[in-house]
């Protein structure tokens, strides 16, 4: 199928549109946008970066364009040495800090692909993980005790791929449909099971054992 069905889409974007999930129609499939906050650490890491990054290209700049700075030509090479260094240093810097942090998941439908895609501040997105329709074994909703947000991940192969945090509401329309689009009927029929509702504690302690 080209898009979601219109009453599911509907569906999840109003119970969502106070927890900061979002479906995004697309004319290959649609886009999960979870909406949760970035990391504080990784926000603070990238404010450093932009900072520092300018300031390297700052002092870069100087050494080049103000000779004063030396008395002689003989730290010529040393000056140009230096402004390559701060260059650099302030490539990296920039570039980190116009990375993106979220990651979008891409539900193909007409490839019967899953993306996992972050969205760069500048330039193209970058792509972390790519899946098969086929290589999906289920499709789980998993809760933890306390105030932690439901979780919607996807078995692939031994491994979870998160796709989307919320609550528990919220995010069983969701299942449903992904269970429908990735494994048809059947994942459908599974999704509605009660098994396919899993605690996250107990799923942790499964795996240490």
């Amino acid at each position: 199928m080209a898009d979601m069905d219109r009453l599911s889409l509907n569906g999840i974007r109003q119970k969502g549109r106070t927890k900061g999930l979002s479906i995004e129609n697309q004319p290959w499939g649609y886009v999960i946008r979870s909406g949760n906050r970035p990391p504080l650490g990784m926000l603070i890491g990238q404010l450093a970066g932009y900072f520092f990054g300018v300031s390297f290209v700052t002092a870069g700049l100087g050494l080049l364009l103000l000779p004063g700075l030396f008395p002689t030509d003989e730290f010529g090479p040393m000056r140009i040495g230096a402004a390559t260094l701060f260059g650099a240093g302030a490539t990296y810097l920039l570039w980190f800090s116009s990375r993106g942090i979220k990651v979008d998941v891409e539900i193909n439908t007409a490839e019967q692909a899953i993306r996992e895609v972050i969205q760069n501040r500048v330039g193209p997105a970058t792509v972390i993980g790519h899946y098969a329709f086929s290589d999906i074994g289920g499709v789980y909703l998993e809760t933890a005790a306390g105030a932690a947000p439901a979780q919607l991940v996807l078995g692939c192969r031994g491994q979870m791929i998160l796709v989307a945090e919320g609550s528990t509401d919220q995010l069983t329309l969701l299942r449903e449909q992904l269970s429908k689009d990735l494994m048809g009927p059947m994942g459908l029929n599974l999704a509605r099971r009660p098994e396919a509702t899993r605690n996250r504690a107990n799923r942790l302690q499964g795996r240490a054992a």
